[in-house]
């Protein structure tokens, strides 16, 4: 198993994005642990996660200094099921922002 897919290396990995609440981040844990709850623990997150219908929504909420993030992230993937699509919904200093993220997967 490589640093990448070996969930205790990936914790204690040099190349690790740390408490930025990176989604990539957040995404390779999960891939890595094969657990939403163990990424997120990992991370020092807090997290909900829910369907809404065909759409996966996870709400995590934490702090970065003084700064107290939640962020809501609503993943759905194509018909086709080849572009994921996350919408993300950012709260905290700065006030609240959303961004939209398309993942798409190619011919290999």
């Amino acid at each position: 198993m490589s640093a990448l897919t070996d969930p205790l290396k990936l914790a204690r990995s040099p190349t690790s994005r740390g408490r930025r609440w990176d989604h990539l981040e957040l995404l390779e844990r999960i891939d890595a642990s094969g657990s939403i709850s163990a990424a997120a623990n990992a991370m020092g997150m807090s997290y909900k996660a829910a369907w809404d219908g065909p759409v996966l929504v996870i709400v995590t909420t934490g702090s970065f200094g003084d700064n107290a993030i939640r962020l809501t992230d609503r993943y759905t993937l194509s018909g086709d099921g080849k572009t994921l699509t996350l919408l993300r919904h950012y709260e905290g200093r700065g006030g609240p922002q959303d961004q939209t993220l398309l993942l798409r997967r190619e011919q290999q």
